[in-house]
């Protein structure tokens, strides 16, 4: 019974993910269950708004804290013994905590990578949170394996589950330009139909055009100044003009100066 509990509290977990994300419009692939939890897949992320992401993300374990709400109703109402309850209760605070660990993918990854996509570079965002991410990871295989110093058994569970994070974070760091690439295009997509703040980005007649790209911010419509070395403005250009030069099929290597003529 404690077996069947724990499964349908993780298919619950993510079905908190799947209808925040379906209540928003994304596309949902799959829910990949694993021996310590689930994955609710998408093609959305990197290509919707940080907000979105935030409450998919948080959905999860929103949905754990319903769950002890409605187990502490049960044992108040003496429809389920104290032993059970407490059961109950503990199984789904593990759960929710365990994801929001701030490793990615766990929700606690994905939300510290939305937050830094407020203030960071996006470009920047995803390398520093897939960094902190296989820190993480390293530092919780190094722990299962503290109580072998002792003469005590390694934890042998939370050693499996350190070295899926941290494959996990090694192929998604070879994947980041692949996902940097799909929020420029989406940004092309998106250009004149959502409203940002606008930020300025300061560049130098020699900077490339992909180095440029790379200090965008996500939240945010990017006004690219060009300006030569005693900080005179040389040129204004459009985050949309620069990235249809980008994606148009021209070399990213080719420098601002380029375009000032």
């Amino acid at each position: 019974m404690e077996i069947v509990t724990l499964f349908a509290l993780i298919v619950i977990h993510e079905l908190g993910h799947v209808s925040a994300a379906r209540y928003f419009g994304w596309r949902m692939t799959e829910i990949e269950l694993l021996p310590f939890g689930g994955v609710a897949k998408t093609d959305e992320w990197g290509t919707v708004s940080s907000r979105d992401e935030l409450i998919v993300a948080i959905a999860g374990p929103a949905y754990n804290g319903m769950m002890i709400v409605f187990g502490a109703v049960c044992y108040v109402f003496g429809w389920w013994t104290a032993e059970w309850a407490q059961f109950f209760v503990t199984a789904n605070l593990w759960l929710a905590g365990f994801n929001l660990l701030p490793v990615y993918p766990l929700d606690g990854g994905r939300i510290v990578q939305a937050f830094l996509s407020y203030t960071l570079p996006y470009r920047t965002c995803l390398t520093s949170s897939l960094f902190i991410s296989l820190v993480l990871s390293v530092g919780m295989l190094l722990g299962s394996l503290f109580p072998l110093l002792y003469g005590q058994p390694l934890m042998f569970n939370v050693g499996i589950i350190a070295v899926f994070l941290f494959v996990s974070n090694v192929l998604l760091w070879r994947q980041k330009n692949y996902q940097f690439m799909r929020f420029l295009m989406q940004r092309q997509i998106d250009e004149h139909t959502v409203e940002k703040p606008v930020t300025s980005v300061l560049a130098m007649p020699d900077d490339s055009v992909l180095g440029t790209i790379k200090k965008w911010r996500k939240e945010a419509y990017n006004i690219i100044v060009v300006h030569d070395d005693n900080g005179n403005v040389l040129r204004v250009l459009s985050e949309q003009w620069l990235l249809n030069h980008f994606l148009s099929g021209s070399s990213p290597r080719g420098k601002l100066g380029d375009f000032l003529d």
